[in-house]
């Protein structure tokens, strides 16, 4: 039987499922459908933006499926001391419009409120050689680039 989850494991599952594949959802999403999951001051950061409230965080996933088909966050692992600042290790798949397949891992920070609610996301992974290496002008001037480095 497996372990239930603590309060701050489901929101974490919450959480996560508003990146998933969303074939399910028509409509894009908005503010007072998250409302429960993400807080009124919720930090997002990647490698491409950093976003502030409830507004920009869902133009940013409503963007993300427009331009993402079929995208899974498989987790790996999370670590917690005290059930709010969480260590989560994930592997992303999933088909850019523009690149077609794209796969890479990486480690998100997430802060909890004391009510359940992703305050603080940040994410760490390499950008440079998962997306930006995979373009065609600019990808190759940046492995040229990281060849004359590693020299």
């Amino acid at each position: 039987m497996p372990t239930p989850l603590t309060p701050a494991q489901h929101s974490l599952q919450q959480y996560f499922q508003l990146f998933q594949q969303r074939s399910s959802h028509t409509t894009p999403l908005t503010p007072e459908q998250i409302q429960a999951i993400v807080a009124p001051d919720i930090l997002f950061k990647d490698p491409f933006q950093q976003i502030n409230g409830p507004q920009a965080f869902c133009q940013m996933l409503n963007h993300f499926h427009q331009q993402v088909q079929q995208p899974c966050f498989q987790i790996e692992q999370q670590l917690s001391q005290d059930q709010q600042l969480w260590l989560v290790k994930w592997q992303f798949t999933g088909q850019l419009k523009s690149l077609g397949a794209w796969q890479f891992s990486g480690i998100s920070e997430i802060t909890l409120n004391a009510q359940g609610q992703v305050q603080r996301h940040i994410d760490y992974w390499d950008a440079a050689e998962h997306f930006y290496e995979k373009l065609p002008f600019l990808g190759r001037v940046l492995r040229w680039v990281k060849g004359k480095v590693a020299q």
